[in-house]
């Protein structure tokens, strides 16, 4: 990792927004997501099947995999060990339709990457990522599965599911982000992170991106 998040918070401040620095480099900053924007991505979720949501997992394998290897035979990827299915979240997202809800709220997303560095490349805000009762997402790295990555930025759409906190092992943080609120934080060894499994109720809903170094491999 080459870039850091050191004086991040002088520049969030200047800016005018509210944030906590919640850790070494790891910042919560708030109110990201407009009202209307939540209402929107509900109206989306309300109306994918679940047929939408495993069909958009799968392809999104093939990205990853056209992406790293120049290859989208998945099959064949998950035999040679090169890229990892969990089975529990072969339903995991859907692509998220709206292109002015995606655009607005990734612009805003975009000049707090720019403030880092104006020659970082971020990924853009382009899936709805839920996590239902019984299922957790394993700790991981995310520079692992890509090493391209320097920072995730993860927005919350609701905060109303029981349990389901985002948890760093190795900095002794656990943490249940409000509604509307970006978390991002740098990807390496120190950054271990995973989600506790909700309990009954609702789903957790985010809206999963990545910053980059630069442009990742054309597709």
């Amino acid at each position: 990792m080459s870039r850091s998040l050191k004086n991040f918070g002088k520049q969030l401040e200047s800016l005018g927004h509210s944030y906590s620095e919640i850790g070494p480099e790891i910042f919560l900053i708030y109110n990201m997501i407009e009202d209307s924007e939540v209402s929107a991505i509900y109206k989306e979720i309300k109306n994918a099947s679940q047929a939408d949501w495993e069909k958009d997992y799968l392809e999104g394998l093939m990205v990853l995999g056209r992406r790293k290897y120049g290859r989208s035979d998945i099959e064949n990827l998950i035999k040679e060990g090169l890229v990892e299915v969990t089975t529990s979240w072969i339903d995991k997202n859907i692509k998220l339709k709206n292109q002015i809800v995606a655009y607005n709220i990734g612009n805003r997303v975009n000049k707090l990457v720019k403030i880092i560095s104006p020659t970082m490349h971020y990924d853009g805000i382009s899936s709805i990522q839920r996590q239902y009762d019984g299922v957790d997402l394993v700790e991981h790295v995310d520079s692992h599965s890509d090493p391209d990555i320097e920072f995730a930025a993860i927005l919350y759409v609701n905060d109303n599911y029981v349990d389901g906190e985002v948890f760093f092992s190795k900095l002794g943080i656990e943490i249940k982000p409000p509604a509307k609120s970006l978390l991002m934080f740098p990807s390496g060894e120190e950054y271990l992170h995973g989600v506790r499994a909700p309990g009954h109720g609702p789903h957790r809903y985010v809206l999963p991106s990545f910053i980059r170094e630069k442009m990742p491999n054309a597709i």
